[in-house]
This record gives structure tokens, sequence and C-alpha cells, in this order.
């Protein structure tokens, strides 16, 4: 899949028309390479415009930023549930930004790698929300942006989230082997 952003513009995914971009990632055409060949049609016009979301990630416990390298997702714009752009990682003060947003309204949920003893367990904007359908959307306007900074559950005293585990398997009762959640 092939991601366009350049400062200034909206975000577009490749479709194989530059004129009518993908939306997302789920709509995006994918970009075939065949051994050593070069795929030179990968044209994109992208749109002038967008917003932005930027904000910092703390942990309830002790306030603290999230660790560094915590992924951030935005998935939008609403009613769509898709990730619109590619995941960015916080910085050692937890701070995170998307630029190039389409105007609407985004979900912000913070990801592992934090789903460790005295991490964090994954969180949506606001603080409080539980999912998706109980977070709060970040509304995203043309040439602005919008400032999101929320809190995530700490673990403290060793404390680590919980485990799920199961086996994932075929109709015949067989394993199936590398199956994704």
């Amino acid at each position: 899949m092939l991601a366009v952003q350049a400062t200034g513009h909206m975000l577009g995914w490749f479709s194989g028309d530059p004129n009518n971009l993908a939306t997302d990632f789920s709509s995006a055409t994918p970009v075939q390479i065949i051994g050593t060949s070069t795929f030179s049609n990968a044209n994109v016009n992208l749109q002038l415009g967008g917003g932005a979301i930027q904000g910092r990630i703390t942990r309830s416990d002790n306030g603290q930023p999230v660790p560094a390298g915590t992924t951030v997702i935005v998935r939008g714009p609403l009613p769509r549930a898709s990730q619109i752009s590619p995941a960015r990682l916080t910085d050692a003060q937890g701070n995170y930004s998307f630029s190039g947003l389409p105007p609407g309204q985004y979900a912000v949920i913070s990801a592992e790698p934090n789903q460790v003893a005295n991490g964090t367990a994954i969180g949506f904007f606001p603080f409080g929300a539980v999912s998706r359908s109980t977070g709060v959307p970040v509304i995203v306007t043309d040439g602005a942006t919008t400032a999101a900074d929320f809190q995530v559950l700490g673990f403290t005293g060793g404390a680590s989230p919980r485990v799920i585990r199961g086996t994932v398997r075929d109709p015949s009762n067989n394993p199936i082997r590398e199956a994704y959640r």
C-alpha cells in the first residue's frame, strides 16, 4: 500500500486513479512489484488542506508520559472506523502528532507496546473511555490543529494487564497456526 503525505496537503492513498485517491488503508489499491521490476505509475495528486491532531499521553497512576515508542492510531473520519493514517509513535514526553487529515471526527487510540508489567493499558481519548464506542471523537477542521491530551490507565507495583489465551480452530477442530487477533 502506498500512503502519501506532504505539508499543506491532505493525506492520500494510492488508488490507481491519481485524481480519485483512496481514503484509507482498507480502500487503497495494492502496488505489486514482481522480481526486480519497477512500478512506474504510482501517480498521486494530493488535495490542498487538511487539519491535524496532536497531544500528549500520560499515565493515570503517576502523571508521567507513556513509554517512548507507544503506538498511537487515528481512525475515521467517523462513522468510518478504519485506520486513516499510518500509526505514529510517542516521543519520550508522550507527545504524538498526525497531520494532513481531512476534516471530520476521529477516534484516537493509544496501543502497545505498553502492555507490560508497570506499563499501561490500551487507552482511548478521553481518559475513562474503554473502547472506540465510549471514546469522544476529536474534531478536525481544515487548517487547524486540534489538541487531544489524555491519560491511560497505568499499572504499578509490578501489576500487569490481564491476559486472554485460547486456540483458534477450524470446523474440524484442528488448531489453526499463525492466526491473528
